[in-house]
């Protein structure tokens, strides 16, 4: 994603670039606070593209994946939507907790969520219940986040 960025950035800039200063300052500034609605239409697409695709696949499911910050469209079996842990959601009260997140990716998520056409809620809880899917099946995270230091820190009610 950041190379496609990078691209609509280098070409704005030198689409002014025979302009005056005052011109090439304000298309760099453009350029640089355009960033966070450029990744969120690109999330946009490759979620787009994930349901496209996984509409076409009979036995599969595309979804987006983020890895180090950039969008990964993988494909994963279909399951039938009930399991034990399914049933243990329907007999569980939900739980509040706070999380903190980074700017960037509170807009990437509003984005997935409002692409799929699911509360943030909903989509946060489906990636998780995803990532510890495929921690159960061996495959955990090929990167942590670069915001954790490995030890906890918060509350919980």
């Amino acid at each position: 994603m950041s190379d496609h960025i990078d691209a609509v950035r280098s070409a704005l800039l030198a689409s002014v670039s025979l302009g005056d200063d005052q011109t090439r300052t304000l298309a760099e500034a453009i350029a640089h606070t355009s960033e966070p609605g450029l990744r969120q239409v690109t999330l946009s697409l490759y979620n787009q593209l994930a349901g496209d695709l996984s509409s076409q696949l009979p036995d599969a499911e595309v979804v987006v994946q983020m890895v180090d910050g950039e969008p990964k469209l993988v494909a994963e079996p279909k399951s039938s939507g009930f399991t034990p842990s399914a049933q243990a959601e329907m007999d569980d009260d939900p739980v509040r907790t706070t999380v903190r997140l980074p700017t960037y990716l509170k807009n990437d998520v509003e984005a997935a969520a409002k692409s799929a056409g699911i509360s943030i809620n909903t989509w946060i809880v489906d990636a998780i219940r995803s990532a510890l899917h495929r921690s159960k099946l061996g495959t955990p995270p090929q990167n942590p986040s670069p915001f954790s230091s490995g030890s906890m820190s918060g509350w919980y009610s």
